[in-house]
C-alpha cells in the first residue's frame, strides 16, 4: 500500500511541508531572484516585508527571529545562547542585510560567503574576522558533522 494512502488526512499537509522544506534546501536551488528582490542596502533596518525573498524558504521565525537559536545554518554561539544571525540583522539602529555576506554565483545560483568575511568553519563552531569587526570565535555544540 502507498505511503500516502496510510497516512491520515490531517498528517499529509505536514507531510507534503516537510517534504517541500527539505527540497528546497538542495545544492540546486537558485537564489538569484530572492537576492535580486533583496533592498540594495548593506545595512538595514530589519522589517520582515524587507526580507521576505528570503522568507520564502527560510522560516523566518528560526533563522532570524529566534534569538537563541538557529538549528538550519547552524550560525549560533551556544556558549552565548546567540543566533548569530539574528543578532547581525537585528542589530540597531541598522542591521546588516544579507547580501553583505552572503553572495549568489551567478551561472549556478548558488549562495556562499564571501572571502572577505572571513568566515572559518569547524566542528565546533567557527571563527569570523571581517573588515566591519574585530575577530570573533563561536562555539556550536550542534554542528552538524
Amino acid at each position: 500500500m502507498p505511503l500516502l494512502r496510510i497516512l491520515s488526512r490531517p498528517l499529509l499537509p505536514v507531510l507534503v511541508l516537510f517534504l517541500s522544506h527539505a527540497s528546497s534546501h538542495g545544492a540546486g536551488v537558485d537564489h538569484r531572484e530572492s537576492f535580486r528582490l533583496l533592498p540594495p542596502d548593506r545595512e538595514l533596518l530589519y522589517l520582515p516585508a524587507k526580507y521576505a525573498p528570503c522568507f520564502r524558504c527560510h522560516p523566518a521565525k528560526s533563522v532570524i527571529e529566534d534569538e537563541d537559536f538557529n538549528v538550519e545554518t547552524n550560525f549560533r554561539d551556544t556558549v552565548l545562547g546567540k543566533n548569530l544571525h539574528s543578532l547581525h540583522v537585528y542589530r540597531q539602529p541598522h542591521g546588516t542585510n544579507c547580501p553583505t555576506c552572503h553572495r549568489v554565483d551567478p551561472e549556478t545560483g548558488k549562495v556562499s560567503i564571501f572571502p572577505e568575511v572571513k568566515l572559518e568553519m569547524s566542528d565546533r563552531g567557527g571563527a569570523c574576522a571581517p573588515a566591519c569587526h574585530r575577530p570573533k570565535k563561536y562555539e556550536n555544540a550542534g554542528r552538524k558533522r
